[in-house]
């Protein structure tokens, strides 16, 4: 019986974005941490204008 030595994709390298148990996408986590970021900074800027105009008057 011959063996197989083509180049056939593992499971390995097939899936080098998803964690190996969980099939987690890595890209939508990533997205996710970003989108929590720039809410973050946001409420941060908001709240800076308001505090700036309010001790200025």
């Amino acid at each position: 019986m011959p063996t197989k030595t083509s180049g056939e994709p593992t499971a390995t390298t097939a899936k080098s974005k998803t964690l190996p148990f969980t099939g987690l996408d890595l890209r939508w986590i990533t997205l996710g941490g970003l989108l929590l970021v720039g809410m973050g900074m946001s409420i941060m800027v908001v709240q800076r204008r308001r505090h700036g105009h309010g001790a200025g008057r």
